[in-house]
């Protein structure tokens, strides 16, 4: 199974997110990052798993929560492997938030 594909952007956010959490909770945040690696070798198998949110952003974009998290995982699925371009925390403003996606 080849996992999807992890952009800078997103492999940045999810370093400042585990590292937020870690002042805290070091342990939760080990889990944050992990969820993310299985979600990525998941949608790497399955592309079509997230679901599409045109009010935020067209097909082939689809969003995948992360399970036990606060956390949303923003990728591309017509890639010959499935791109995550963002992982955001779930209240932020998604409008503004993927208005530059890619």
């Amino acid at each position: 199974m080849t996992a999807a594909i992890i952009s800078r952007r997103a492999g940045r956010e999810l370093g400042e997110a585990v590292a937020w959490i870690a002042r805290d909770n070091p342990r939760a945040a080990q889990a944050l990052n992990q969820a993310v690696m299985r979600l990525a070798a998941l949608i790497g198998a399955r592309p079509a798993m997230g679901s599409v949110h045109r009010e935020f952003a067209p097909a082939p974009y689809r969003f995948l929560p992360v399970r036990g998290f606060s956390y949303v995982i923003i990728y591309r699925d017509d890639a010959e492997r499935p791109r995550i371009l963002r992982i955001a925390h779930s209240s932020r403003d998604l409008h503004d938030l993927l208005r530059d996606l890619e």
